[in-house]
């Protein structure tokens, strides 16, 4: 039997600790947050501010980052019924 054709993409992605505080109870805590990978330590914490701060919650800083790679895959059949055509 022939093996499926897989459509396959190596991504990256990052588990960063932040220091948050919440602004009613002025309690310091750390928030573990997944997102694409952002090179520059400052777009990084703007990205998570825009995705995560409120009125009531603030991101102080960046605590650690930890960048993994993974294989993500589907069959080309899958891909073309979920896929988006991109004009040229």
């Amino acid at each position: 039997m022939a093996r499926e054709r897989m459509v396959t993409r190596t991504i990256e992605t990052a588990t960063v600790t932040v220091l948050c505080i919440d602004t009613e109870t002025a309690e310091p805590m750390n928030r573990t947050v997944e997102m694409p990978v952002i090179k520059d330590e400052a777009k990084m914490l703007k990205a998570i501010r825009k995705a995560h701060e409120t009125d009531t919650f603030k991101i102080v800083s960046i605590v650690s980052t930890e960048i993994h790679k993974a294989l993500y895959g589907m069959s080309e059949a899958e891909f073309i019924n979920t896929a988006r055509v991109i004009d040229k």
